[in-house]
């Protein structure tokens, strides 16, 4: 029997290591036939909007070659690519959601503005977040002619740059259908816990991985905010310089936590204590206590483990799970 019948490949691109997982449904559940870490030189990724991401691509594609030998041509695969590889902004648009070319137009012309140059040939995605009788602008203004707003999320990647990580799969023959920012795979993977843990849907969704953070703000249920910002790599260094960069870089996530909370949720610190779930490495226990002291906060560190939807394969060895896990929900979302 076919290792690779009937199931789904997720790949996650790293900085320096490609994660890899194999999912197959049961019912309402996916078994992980399959899931690998396999390090890369430094720096063979490099996450920017703006430059070639792929900087190794001979070397990436023989580890890829080998690692899927035994899947059939022609199977497709779910990428997981950075955050830092993208540029996202939110549009408003009102009584009806226009053409796609239109649409697409708005959604570049804003991002120009927000990042005050020119985006270039980039390919353009939206999702509509919410739809309502206000505007999303000012929750304190109603608009009396009851027309209807949509709030739409636009993710723009170079087209050179998505070509790259299209190409290494086309090389051997496998075909990319699902690619997707990390922490929107990783968000999907987890939604149906966060929304069970916060039934109001106030909250933080905080993803560290690959020496980066991604933020997400949520009122009632609905996407408000999100920002991807880069954080210094400690690896390098004696040991007081990386507890030096680590310290520096959760003073970054803090302060970004803060304006948030701040901007959000106007009434700050509130009575009732505001959700925050963060997806990241195994070593948090520490940075999660530092945030509930600082912002009295309620925070759930997430793991593949939790969810009732996911099991693993007998005699499956699970190690590094925090790089994994973007692999896995990148398999997942394709299952979905």
């Amino acid at each position: 029997m076919n290792f690779f019948s009937g199931t789904k490949i997720g790949l996650h691109f790293g900085n320096d290591y490609l994660s890899f997982a194999v999912l197959k449904p049961r019912g309402r559940r996916f078994l992980v036939q399959a899931c690998k870490v396999i390090p890369l030189p430094p720096d063979s990724i490099r996450h920017s909007p703006l430059e070639s991401n792929i900087l190794n691509q001979e070397e990436i594609k023989d580890h890829l070659k080998n690692l899927l030998k035994d899947a059939p041509k022609g199977q497709s695969i779910s990428l997981s690519i950075p955050d830092l590889s993208s540029r996202m902004v939110f549009t408003e648009v009102k009584k009806s959601v226009p053409a796609l070319h239109e649409l697409n137009q708005m959604i570049k012309w804003n991002m120009e503005q927000k990042f005050l140059s020119n985006i270039g040939d980039s390919q353009i995605s939206h999702q509509i977040v919410a739809q309502s009788k206000e505007s999303f602008k000012n929750t304190d203004s109603f608009d009396r002619t009851k027309t209807k707003h949509f709030l739409i999320l636009g993710t723009a990647v170079l087209k050179n740059i998505l070509s790259e990580y299209e190409a290494l799969p086309l090389s051997i023959q496998m075909i990319p259908k699902v690619i997707n920012n990390c922490s929107f795979h990783l968000f999907n993977l987890y939604h149906d816990l966060i929304f069970n843990q916060e039934k109001a849907g106030n909250f933080l969704f905080l993803n560290l991985v690959d020496h980066y953070f991604t933020l997400m703000v949520f009122e009632q249920k609905i996407l408000r905010y999100i920002r991807t910002v880069g954080l210094r790599n400690p690896i390098a260094g004696s040991e007081a310089e990386k507890k030096e960069i680590e310290e520096k870089n959760n003073l970054k996530i803090f302060k970004e936590i803060e304006s948030s909370l701040q901007y959000h949720y106007k009434d700050f610190p509130l009575k009732s204590q505001i959700h925050l779930f963060i997806n990241g490495p195994e070593n948090l226990p520490g940075f999660s206590v530092q945030l509930t002291d600082q912002f009295k906060m309620k925070v759930h560190l997430l793991n593949p483990s939790l969810l009732m939807s996911l099991e693993w394969a007998p005699g499956l060895k699970v190690r590094e799970t925090a790089l994994l896990t973007p692999a896995i929900a990148a398999a997942a979302g394709a299952l979905i």
